[in-house]
């Protein structure tokens, strides 16, 4: 008996590429094979996924026929409630190790399951990101919890899945949105996995690889190419197994490219709604502009602090006009949070230093939830005044001194480093609000102080 399984992880939205592996998939997939995805199906930079609270990925997925999806951190960034909906759409979306804050079950959420293919038993279980991917554990769960979900140490409770069915399969499946080293950690665990196949870390394995007595495979990421394994079944035991990946050079599928168009015309229309209509707001992405001065002061009116920081790149454009959450979410598309750290002076006036050297913020800016395109020079709130000359800094018209600390608030995209490494805080260092910069922008573009105050110079030529 020959069954092929086909795999895609970290799609993250990239859905018109999407639709060439769709054409590959509906030219190969027989009814004894499998479908899965690995995680990160959906991105909350996506109006699909923002304007119906992530119903279009499972949309798509029925029309693919996949069997089977895990849950990613970018599928727990909708939070418990629209997850908890998101499972509830008659497709199995699967996590051994998510829980509510407090411990209960997410409803829908389902750990593994078993599918029958030309009387093949094959479990599949899911598991969600717990360690970072160069293993420190219990990694995400401040952004997590934000949104009542916790995930647990993985190991333990995928050996339980195991020992629940034991007799009721033939091959286990593990699908893992953990990371590279982190899969590799939980195979030398658990050599009772089949095959696992991986996610998050964006690891393109070419050739089906070994794991100590397991098989693995991840696909990179942003549809970039698709997974087959191929397998020869005999006595319900795999007595010959094949795999790679698939570079993505096939044709677009029209099917899935109207369904895209459809579901397009649907989020819109949940989210061009005009909440309110604004004056210009200037940016430049490289000097001192009113939009990211308007951002800055909006943080130091939201939040306890001695002054705000941002880097320029976190919007994308200047802003006017009538104003909804479509046009926040194409000004603003990346996750990162409101965040308070604690900073030396002179780590202050280094970044200051860096936020003048065109090298540094003409850089492409990647980084964890970042979805912009470039990293862009500082902004400061208004309390904050810099001599460009000499590189001084003053807040509340005092010098900013070396050695003296200072409350910041910023995101959690400055708090790694990213960009600006002299800034690195730890994680266990730092507070992280609930939210993104686009809502901070969506509750604050009608505050009349911002407006005043976002007209006032920070930088002293």
């Amino acid at each position: 008996m020959k069954i092929s399984i086909f795999y895609t992880n970290d799609i993250h939205c990239e859905y018109e590429p999407l639709a060439g592996l769709a054409t590959y998939i509906f030219e190969n997939m027989t009814a004894n094979d499998l479908l899965f995805d690995g995680g990160d199906f959906c991105d909350l930079k996506s109006l699909l996924i923002q304007g119906t609270d992530g119903l279009a990925a499972i949309d798509i997925m029925k029309m693919m026929k996949y069997d089977a999806m895990v849950v990613g951190n970018n599928e727990i960034d909708l939070e418990h409630d629209k997850l908890s909906n998101l499972a509830n759409h008659d497709f199995p979306i699967l996590s051994c190790n998510i829980t509510a804050n407090d411990g209960s079950k997410i409803d829908h959420i389902i750990p593994s399951l078993i599918i029958e293919r030309a009387n093949i038993r094959f479990l599949v279980i899911g598991v969600s990101p717990y360690y970072s991917i160069n293993l420190t554990p219990n990694k995400y769960n401040t952004f997590f919890a934000m949104g009542n979900i916790t995930t647990l140490e993985p190991v333990e409770l995928i050996r339980k899945e195991i020992a629940k069915n034991q007799t009721k399969y033939d091959i286990c499946i593990l699908l893992s949105h953990s990371g590279f080293m982190a899969e590799e950690y939980i195979l030398n665990q658990i050599p009772e996995i089949d095959l696992c196949l991986g996610g998050h870390s964006h690891t393109k394995v070419e050739e089906l690889m070994r794991i100590n007595k397991s098989y693995y495979l991840q696909t990179g990421k942003y549809a970039e190419g698709i997974g087959r394994i191929d397998l020869k079944i005999s006595d319900r035991k795999i007595i010959n197994i094949s795999g790679k990946c698939l570079n993505n050079d096939f044709p677009l599928n029209l099917a899935l490219i109207n369904l895209l168009k459809s579901e397009e015309e649907i989020a819109i229309k949940a989210m061009d709604r005009t909440l309110y209509t604004i004056k210009p707001l200037a940016w430049n992405p490289y000097r001192e502009s009113e939009l990211i001065n308007f951002i800055c002061d909006a943080l130091y009116f939201e939040y306890d602090c001695d002054f705000t920081m941002m880097h320029a790149g976190i919007v994308n454009s200047a802003i006017e006009g009538d104003i909804s959450k479509l046009r926040l979410l194409k000004l603003s598309p990346s996750k990162l949070n409101p965040t308070r750290i604690t900073l030396f002076g002179k780590q202050i006036i280094e970044a200051v230093k860096l936020s003048f050297d065109e090298q540094v913020i003409k850089q492409a800016g990647k980084g964890a939830g970042f979805r912009g395109d470039v990293l862009g020079t500082l902004g400061f709130s208004h309390n904050v005044k810099i001599n460009a000359h000499i590189y001084e800094v003053f807040i509340n018209d005092k010098k900013v001194e070396n050695e003296l600390r200072y409350v910041c608030v910023t995101d959690d995209y400055l708090q790694r480093g990213t960009g600006y490494h002299c800034l690195k805080v730890a994680d266990q260092d730092a507070y992280f609000y609930h939210g993104f910069i686009r809502d901070l922008l969506e509750r604050e573009l009608n505050n009349p102080d911002c407006w005043k105050t976002c007209q006032l110079k920070r930088i002293i030529d």
